[in-house]
């Protein structure tokens, strides 16, 4: 009975451990590193995404990441969270680095998808070169204010190439034709000094 009863703990214990959300923090949909390019003024949409948060809700978050603000600069922060609940949300943006923020008004987050769009940041694209976006300080939480562990954060590359612009030809006017207006010019110069 004893052995029964440890054995019993033992798999309840496995069972919520393998249950338990494993949040993850990427710069698109997919669970992976991203590569954007951009040519300089262009400007430059990136999504922040979360995912991994079955059977766990997102209740509040407070996530800081930060971008090289010599190749590109943050022009806005547009919250996507309308469809997954009703959040208060806020950006707060320094040199190189943006943190968003948001807290749910709601009681119940179950219908809450186990994967959803944050918000969608866009850049101008400054100077040629490559610059990058990594999560630096992550606080998640669930929708009774408990914390949630990241699992994984992945990041972004940002390409971004000068534009080329060929040089624009001079229109010069043919040598053998000037050469030729000049010889007639010429006879004429000798007949207006003569007289």
């Amino acid at each position: 009975m004893k052995h029964l009863c440890i054995l019993s703990s033992v798999m309840l214990m496995l069972g919520s451990a393998t249950a338990s959300a494993a949040p993850v923090l990427s710069f698109g949909e997919l669970e992976q590193d991203y590569l954007y390019s951009a040519y300089e003024g262009d400007s430059l949409e990136i999504p922040v995404w979360i995912s991994g948060l079955d059977p766990e809700n997102v209740g509040g978050f407070d996530v800081t990441f930060t971008f090289d603000e010599p190749v590109t600069d943050l022009v806005s922060v547009d919250f996507s969270l309308d469809s997954v609940g009703t959040f208060i949300y806020d950006s707060v943006d320094s040199y190189g680095e943006v943190t968003l923020s948001a807290v749910s008004l709601d009681w119940d987050l179950s219908g809450q998808p186990s994967a959803f769009q944050i918000a969608s940041l866009t850049f101008s694209a400054v100077s040629a070169g490559l610059g990058q976006m990594m999560f630096t300080d992550v606080l998640l939480s669930d929708d009774f204010g408990s914390p949630l562990s990241l699992a994984d954060s992945f990041i972004a590359d940002i390409n971004v190439m000068s534009v080329q612009v060929p040089p624009t030809p001079v229109p010069a006017p043919p040598a053998a034709g000037l050469m030729l207006f000049s010889l007639l010019l010429l006879p004429l110069r000798k007949r207006l000094f003569k007289s």
